[in-house]
């Protein structure tokens, strides 16, 4: 990815529709901006400042993070999609 996708990125998670998220998705959506504003954002903006040590490890793992949590979300979905279904 190059700097403007992961500018992208992040505007869009930033700026999600909060009131459409339930209470157990909304608790997994304030993880991920958790990860994103605490990890990711903060080391990307200070590799671009400096060439520091250790960054690509720090946000590899946050990344590997954010995948997990958008598997949960994805698999919350899928259940809320077959409940729905079913009624």
């Amino acid at each position: 990815m190059n700097e403007a996708d992961i500018a992208g990125f992040l505007n869009k998670i930033k700026n999600v529709d909060r009131k459409s998220f339930t209470r157990d998705t909304f608790d997994i959506y304030l993880e991920i901006l958790s990860v994103t504003e605490g990890q990711v954002e903060y080391f990307w903006k200070r590799s671009l400042e400096i060439n520091g040590d250790g960054v690509g490890e720090i946000l590899e793992e946050a990344i590997k993070e954010l995948i997990a949590l958008k598997n949960t979300l994805e698999q919350k979905h899928e259940e809320k999609e077959k409940e729905y279904s079913s009624l």
